[in-house]
C-alpha cells in the first residue's frame, strides 16, 4: 500500500494542473471515509478473518502516503537539480525515479512506521468486536 501511495502522490505532484487535482480529490474521497467504519462494515458482511482485514488496510492506507509524498514531489520538482536534468533533455520518468523518489524516503519511511501503528490499532478494535481474527489464529491487536 505504500508503494502505491508513493506512486500516485509523485506522479499527481509532478504532473500538476488537472491530473493532480484529480489525483488528489480521490484521494480526499477515500480520507473522508474513516478506516475503522469500512473495516467495520466489511467485517459484518464477509465472513471475519484475516485476509479481509489485510485487504481493507491495504485499501486505505495507501492515501496519507500519497499526500505526504505528493507535497515532497511538489517541492523537488523546483530544484535546481530536476530543472537542470529537464534542461539537458532528461524525461519526466528518469526525473521521478531518480531525484524525487530518493529524496523522498525518509518522508516514506516515517509514514509507514506510524502506519504499521495504526493498522496494529485498526485490528485490535475489530478483534476485539469479535469480527477480526479469530481464535487459532494470532494478530498483535
Amino acid at each position: 500500500a505504500t508503494v502505491i501511495g508513493t506512486l500516485w502522490g509523485a506522479t499527481a505532484g509532478y504532473a500538476g494542473g488537472w491530473i493532480d487535482a484529480f489525483m488528489m480529490r480521490v484521494v480526499d474521497a477515500g480520507i473522508a471515509i474513516p478506516a475503522l467504519f469500512i473495516l467495520l462494515v466489511v467485517s459484518a458482511i464477509t465472513t471475519p478473518g484475516l485476509s479481509g482485514l489485510v485487504l481493507i488496510l491495504g485499501l486505505v492506507s495507501w492515501l496519507v502516503p500519497s499526500r505526504l509524498v505528493r507535497a515532497e514531489t511538489l517541492t523537488l520538482k523546483n530544484r535546481d537539480y530536476v530543472l537542470t536534468l529537464r534542461a539537458i533533455g532528461g524525461t519526466h520518468g528518469r526525473a521521478i525515479l531518480r531525484h524525487i523518489l530518493p529524496n523522498s524516503v525518509s518522508t516514506v519511511i516515517v509514514a509507514a512506521t506510524f502506519q504499521i501503528a495504526d493498522a496494529i490499532l485498526l485490528v485490535a478494535y475489530v478483534s476485539y468486536l469479535g469480527l477480526g481474527v479469530q481464535p487459532p489464529q494470532t494478530d498483535w491487536g
